[in-house]
C-alpha cells in the first residue's frame, strides 16, 4: 500500500530515510530546508538539530544564498543563531556571493534586503552588474522566486499574459528585467559610481528623472533628492570593552592626586595624558 507523505520533498524523504537508518543524511544545500522542514512536522528533532549544524558550519559562501531563498519560498524559519550566522557569511564573503552561480536562482525578498544593508562591503558598480544579471536570468513566469518583485512588471503584463506570450522572447527579458531594476533602483547608491560607469551601464535601465538628477550631482555637485551621496559604510568591527587595572608608583616630588586622577580616567576609556614629569613614575596597566 503507497503513503502519501504530504508536504514532504523526494529529497528531504531520502535526508530522513538515511537518518533512521543511521546513516550521513547527506545534507546539501539545495536539500536541507524541505529536510528541516520535513524533520519540525514529524519532530524528529535530532535530525532537526543536524540541520542547523549543517547550516551554521557545513556550508560555503555560495550556498548561504539557496538557503536564505529556499526558507523564503518555503515560509520557513530559523533559530536567530542560524539565521545570523547565514546572513553574516552573506556580508562577510559578499563578493563570491555576487559572482556565485547560485545568485542567479536568489529570491527576490533577499535581493531587496541585501540592497537595503549599508553593510555591504562592496562596490556600488558591482553590486549593480550582480543584481543586473539575477533581473535578467530570472524567469518571467517564476512568481514565486520574485516574491516582493511580482508587481514589478510592466502595467498590464503581469494580468495578460498572452501579452508575454504574444510578444518576442528576447523582447519580453529586456522589458521585464527592465521594470525589476526600475522597481530595485531605490535601493542603489548611483551618485558613488563612476560617471562613465554609470552613463553606460546604469542610465538606460532607470528612469529618466532619477538619471537627470544623478547626471546635475557628477557635473555640478548638487545632491539629487532621494540619494544617498556617500559610500556604503561595509562592517564595522566591534568595539571591545575590556576590565582595567591600573597601579602607580611614583618616586619623586609628584602629586599622587594628579595621577590617580589620570588612572581613573584611563579606567574608564578616556586616553592617557603623561604629566612633564614622566621620569618620576611608573604606571602599571
Amino acid at each position: 500500500r503507497e503513503i502519501e507523505l504530504a508536504h514532504v520533498e523526494p529529497a528531504a524523504f531520502h535526508c530522513i530515510v538515511r537518518a533512521a537508518a543511521h546513516l550521513d543524511p547527506e545534507l546539501r544545500a539545495d536539500n536541507v530546508v524541505p529536510t528541516v522542514k520535513a524533520a519540525k512536522m514529524y519532530m524528529i528533532n535530532k535530525l532537526v538539530d543536524e540541520c542547523y549544524q549543517y547550516m551554521t558550519e557545513g556550508v560555503t559562501p555560495q550556498d548561504v544564498l539557496t538557503i536564505l531563498s529556499d526558507a523564503e519560498s518555503q515560509g520557513e524559519s530559523f533559530p536567530e543563531h542560524v539565521h545570523n550566522t547565514l546572513w553574516a557569511w552573506t556580508l562577510l564573503n559578499i563578493e563570491q556571493v555576487l559572482e556565485s552561480p547560485s545568485f542567479a536562482k536568489v529570491h527576490g525578498a533577499i535581493i531587496c534586503r541585501l540592497l537595503r544593508m549599508g553593510e555591504l562591503d562592496v562596490s556600488e558598480e558591482g553590486l549593480w552588474l550582480g543584481v543586473f544579471k539575477w533581473a535578467a536570468a530570472v524567469s518571467l513566469m517564476d512568481g514565486e522566486r520574485l516574491g516582493p518583485l511580482r508587481d514589478s512588471m510592466l502595467e498590464g503584463a503581469a494580468a495578460d499574459k498572452s501579452k508575454i506570450e504574444d510578444s518576442g522572447t528576447a523582447c519580453t527579458l529586456a522589458l521585464h528585467q527592465e521594470a525589476i531594476l526600475h522597481r530595485l533602483s531605490r535601493h542603489f547608491r548611483f551618485p558613488v559610481m563612476s560617471p562613465e560607469f554609470f552613463c553606460d551601464h546604469v542610465r538606460p535601465y532607470i528612469h529618466k528623472d532619477v538619471a537627470e538628477g544623478v547626471l546635475m550631482f557628477h557635473l555640478l555637485g548638487r545632491p539629487p533628492d532621494a540619494q544617498v551621496t556617500y559610500k556604503r559604510p561595509g562592517l564595522i568591527p566591534p568595539v571591545m570593552q575590556l576590565p582595567v587595572q591600573v597601579s602607580l608608583r611614583s618616586w619623586g616630588e609628584v602629586d599622587m592626586g594628579d595621577l590617580y586622577d589620570e588612572a581613573t580616567k584611563l579606567s574608564i576609556g578616556a586616553s592617557w595624558r603623561a604629566p612633564q614629569e614622566t621620569d618620576s613614575y611608573f604606571l602599571q596597566v
